[in-house]
């Protein structure tokens, strides 16, 4: 007889994910443990998603409307104050547009326990290609420019260990660690809040603990019109030179601001429109005024 899995809290924002969210609706009912729970914060949509899980009428559901869309850090944020308030000790952090098989939590919960991890992130397969790994375990690469590195799967690998990034998109953290680091930096709108929040465990002397198994299966890129769009790219640099003026200091992050240009133009067979758009948006990334309300201490609202 499968055993229950203890409760688990999971947080999800959505903005227009009304495809992606009838998939994770289907991975989350098929679960062999039964004993979880999700907070929902619908970040000013204008798609049904956030209506159709109202509409399934599962108590174990909350779901919390914001009028306009005020960023994923600020989004989550608001789940995790939530979640922290009804006394979870486990949280996992878990993007609309993944999937899962039945077991996928409680092999999830098992594998926590076992390490008895702060943090801790899953192997993401790509959606499209399941034979793909999207994350296989991550590094923080402070090279000529900065970047965060995704590992391929290496089946003889070890199956477990620790890394100093994971992605947003499925992080498993406890009371503990949100209490002594704090939540995500609100000033990152979308994009490199996941970095920066690896950076600050990294400080703090924390390690993300990476299990190949249990296995996501995530889409990528679909609220944001995909992942290379134009949109997607402006946002992307403006939050990359905010998180380079944080960390390194605006003198450094104006150095690796150049070699990005430099790498844009020519790395990309000289498109200078490529370079001016990135200008622009990093420009304004660099700009942007520091808040010290970016993460307050678990508890305290801003809304």
């Amino acid at each position: 007889m499968t055993r229950p899995v203890e409760q688990i809290v999971l947080v999800t924002v959505l903005y227009n994910s009304s495809q992606s969210v009838r998939g994770l609706w289907r991975c989350l009912i098929a679960q062999t443990g039964s004993d979880w729970r999700l907070i929902v914060v619908d970040n000013g949509a204008t798609d049904d998603a956030g209506a159709y899980l109202l509409g399934q009428n599962d108590p174990r559901v909350q779901l919390v409307v914001n009028l306009t869309n005020e960023g994923f850090a600020r989004g989550v944020n608001r789940g995790l104050r939530l979640a922290l308030a009804d006394g979870a000790e486990q949280i996992i952090l878990l993007n609309p547009d993944v999937m899962f098989e039945p077991d996928f939590l409680e092999r999830y919960v098992s594998r926590w326990k076992e390490t008895k991890a702060e943090v801790i992130a899953p192997r993401i397969m790509e959606l499209s290609n399941p034979t793909v790994a999207w994350y296989a375990g991550g590094s923080l690469d402070f090279g000529w420019t900065f970047a965060v590195r995704h590992d391929a799967y290496n089946p003889g690998g070890p199956q477990s260990r620790l890394v100093d990034f994971a992605s947003g998109c499925c992080l498993g953290l406890t009371r503990h660690i949100l209490q002594d680091i704090g939540l995500l930096d609100e000033r990152f709108f979308v994009y490199w809040e996941d970095a920066d929040y690896c950076m600050r465990l990294k400080t703090a002397n924390y390690n993300v603990q990476y299990v190949a198994e249990p296995i996501l299966y995530h889409e990528g890129g679909a609220s944001s019109g995909g992942e290379r769009s134009y949109a997607a790219q402006q946002l992307y640099y403006c939050s990359y030179a905010m998180l380079l003026k944080k960390h390194f200091g605006l003198r450094r992050a104006l150095r690796i601001f150049g070699r990005v240009l430099v790498k844009a133009r020519w790395g990309n067979g000289g498109q200078a429109d490529d370079g001016r758009h990135i200008a622009r948006a990093m420009l304004r990334g660099l700009m942007a005024k520091a808040s010290p309300a970016g993460y307050l201490v678990p508890g305290t609202e801003t809304h």
